[in-house]
């Protein structure tokens, strides 16, 4: 409980009695009020009368022997927070009866706010002729919102009596809540985008709020609240349903209402940027691979899709994310497939790659000037060379012959877009060797190249 001290005429009372997060005003009087009916002591000016610190009242007061006169004064509200709750007013007297003899004075005292009255209570039954500090009178659980124009009054009247009263002081204070402190430093974020969990953060710059309001918008125009808090609390997470730019304000909230807003923050929840560059890095007759460039931070994962022979795209594979690199080992020469892939989380999938590859619609060039030659003496071995003249072989398939031209086998495969190879085998095999060779891709293999022969002594 926020504890504030509330001064009558010297007295220090705390406000513990007053509501939590309450705040006291001890307030004299600064003007006339509404009713001016007793009589000064001195002067025509009531309310200067009975603004002293001190109970007195040898010389400065106001009095009057008539039943039902009335003398009110006007109290500043200048030191409570506009929008504040007033919750309590106290009124305290220094008063006595104004002469000896006759039946005992009985005065009340009551409130004036935005003109209209309370009820008249107290019930201060008056002895002596010397004004003497009187009983606080309380009117509790009250819920007045103040304002710019919220005006407040005191005053006393005389209820009951013959021997008339004197007026020397007239103090009042005001238990009230103000508005809390508006957050700072809010913003939103998506952290994890394999979820719709919208995480939110702010600094509570209050002491007094009761917790927080949480306000969202789709359009940073029409807000409405999706969540609250407890307390002291600087974070929190809101669920979206579906992507989109989310706009979120905060305020925080007691029993006197809502402070202002927090500055907007907005989110933006979205599938993963596509990827780019999709080529085909490498393949033999039974794999192709698959290579790409990761543009996003958010994905979960990338689908790959294929397309054999012209069909439609189907699923084929789902990779981790930050992945670049994927092999589909499920091909077959003599098809044609084209493949794309997009990336995605939990808001949805990209866009499809710009580039959709595609693999060779027929079979590439034909090797030629194929020509070998025996290199070297004490660890000799064949060199073979010959010229690439196709753009899209994914290799070369190297047969050979030993003393024959007809019964080749395959020894070697290099990769595409070589252009040389290094027999070491058959360097150790007296007698003449035949090669040939020729080019393949996922379509198929091209013509064998003319047939080179090397002869070892």
């Amino acid at each position: 409980m926020k504890k504030t001290p509330f001064v009558f005429a010297g007295l220090a009372l705390l406000a513990g009695a007053g509501t939590a997060l309450a705040a006291w005003s001890s307030i004299l009087p600064t003007g006339e009020g509404t009713y001016l009916q007793w009589t000064p002591s001195s002067g025509a000016t009531h309310y200067t009368l009975v603004d002293e610190t001190t109970c007195n009242g040898v010389t400065d007061y106001v009095r009057t022997t008539t039943v039902g006169q009335r003398d009110s004064y006007g109290v500043s509200l200048s030191g409570v927070p506009s929008g504040a709750l007033i919750t309590r007013i106290d009124v305290k007297p220094c008063a006595s009866r104004q002469t000896g003899g006759g039946t005992t004075p009985v005065m009340k005292v009551f409130y004036r706010l935005n003109g209209i009255n309370s009820a008249d209570v107290g019930s201060y039954s008056l002895s002596g002729t010397t004004p003497v500090e009187l009983a606080t009178t309380s009117w509790t659980g009250l819920s007045i919102t103040k304002t710019a124009t919220t005006t407040l009054e005191s005053g006393v009247v005389l209820f009951s009596g013959t021997k008339g009263a004197r007026l020397s002081r007239l103090a009042t204070a005001v238990e009230y809540t103000a508005l809390p402190l508006t957050p700072t430093n809010f913003v939103a974020t998506w952290p994890n985008s394999s979820s719709l969990s919208i995480q939110l953060a702010w600094t509570d710059t209050s002491s007094d709020e009761t917790g927080f309001l949480i306000e969202r918008s789709s359009d940073n125009a029409n807000f409405s609240i999706v969540g609250s808090t407890s307390p002291n609390t600087t974070s929190t997470s809101n669920n979206v349903t579906t992507a989109g730019t989310y706009y979120y304000r905060i305020a925080s909230v007691n029993i006197a209402g809502k402070s202002g807003y927090s500055s907007t923050t907005l989110v933006t929840v979205a599938p993963p940027i596509a990827p780019s560059d999709l080529a085909i890095t490498s393949q033999s007759p039974s794999q192709v691979n698959l290579s790409w460039s990761d543009n996003s931070s958010s994905e979960q994962s990338f689908r790959i899709e294929r397309a054999v022979n012209d069909g439609s795209f189907v699923q084929i594979a789902t990779t981790s994310p930050n992945t670049v690199v994927h092999s589909d080992a499920a091909v077959s020469q003599g098809n044609w497939y084209a493949y794309r892939i997009a990336s995605v989380n939990i808001a949805g999938s990209s866009a499809y790659g710009s580039t959709t590859p595609s693999t060779p619609s027929t079979t590439p060039a034909s090797p030629s000037s194929l020509n070998g030659t025996l290199v070297g003496t004490s660890s000799p071995y064949i060199s073979i060379a010959w010229t690439d003249n196709s753009m899209d072989e994914l290799g070369f398939h190297i047969e050979r012959a030993f003393n024959s031209t007809t019964s080749f086998a395959s020894f070697a495969e290099p990769s595409s877009n070589f252009t040389s190879w290094s027999d070491f085998t058959s360097a150790s095999s007296t007698g003449t060797w035949y090669y040939r060779i020729r080019t393949f891709n996922l379509f198929g293999s091209s013509m064998f190249s003319n047939i080179a022969s090397v002869f070892v002594p």
